[in-house]
């Protein structure tokens, strides 16, 4: 699924709301670990593994002009013409969209994951750009980050993973759907505001997956408004560039960034921040 957008309405957005960010991380000592462990040797079958079905359903895709509004007031930044660009990025006015029944990874893949599909599979990127920048070397994350999400990853390296597991990204539209339920709440909880100890948010680092119980969806999905935002197969064009729609707050973000209908356009298709993750899905009838 693809959109179009101006340039110049994103741009003012993301300078205004302080999203552009660097995406330059450090490296630390390398230090090659190219044999494979007998527990990397398949995918665990633990709860890290587990998926949730969302039945078919109506989705009341986007938000109205209270919903903007509320929006805004969560936040510190204003600027004139405000209402107008964030018209431009949202989809404003809602519509109702049919989604098939799909099943959702309940928890964001974690660096023990993607491990074991570099070790399986071997693969590498084309471009390496800033890719897994946070691990000791190019098959081995730090000891104490097994069970936490993986990022430094790009939309072409997190469709490269979810293909090898038999799925696929979400797109934007399933993605929504999954936070919302049937009774299009605004927070995966529910409608009221997250509290300091609920959600991974305005922190330094991620925690590990499924680390905060609140944190969950009507289909028992976890961190979808919190810990690391996540990547979907919906793209969006932006002058030249294609741009993912990534989903979901992170712990570098605000409550703002927790809103069902927020979309985060800054990335590219082959960027990769930390603080972007990703889960996969995968059809009904895959099941």
């Amino acid at each position: 699924m693809k959109y179009t957008l101006h340039r110049s309405f994103l741009l003012v957005l993301m300078i205004s709301m302080g999203t552009l960010s660097c995406s330059g991380g450090e490296s630390l000592q390398d230090n090659p670990q190219t044999q494979e462990s007998e527990s990397d040797s398949q995918i665990p079958e633990d709860p890290h593994s587990s998926m949730s079905e969302v039945p078919a359903g109506t989705l009341v895709y986007g938000t109205d002009e209270e919903g903007l509004m509320d929006f805004v007031k969560r936040g510190t930044v204003m600027f004139p013409g405000m209402m107008d660009h964030l018209r431009e990025i949202f989809v404003v006015p809602p519509r109702s969209e049919q989604v098939a029944a799909f099943w959702i990874d309940q928890f964001e893949v974690t660096n023990k994951d993607f491990k074991t599909f570099l070790n399986r599979t071997g693969y590498k990127p084309e471009n390496e750009e800033n890719f897994l920048t946070h691990w000791t070397s190019s098959t081995q994350y730090p000891d104490w980050a097994e069970d936490f999400p993986v990022t430094w990853v790009s939309q072409t390296d997190a469709t490269a993973y979810c293909e090898w597991r038999g799925k696929r990204l979400p797109t934007e539209i399933e993605w929504e759907r999954t936070v919302r339920g049937s009774d299009d709440r605004l927070f995966p909880w529910g409608n009221e505001s997250p509290g300091r100890q609920d959600v991974t948010y305005t922190s330094s680092d991620p925690d590990p997956v499924g680390n905060r119980p609140k944190d969950v969806s009507p289909f028992g999905v976890y961190d979808l408004a919190g810990n690391v935002a996540e990547l979907t197969s919906t793209t969006i064009k932006f002058g030249p560039d294609e741009h993912v729609i990534v989903k979901g707050g992170s712990f570098e973000s605000g409550v703002r960034e927790m809103f069902a209908f927020y979309r985060d356009l800054n990335l590219k298709v082959n960027g990769r921040k930390k603080s972007v993750g990703f889960r996969c899905v995968s059809d009904a009838e895959a099941n």
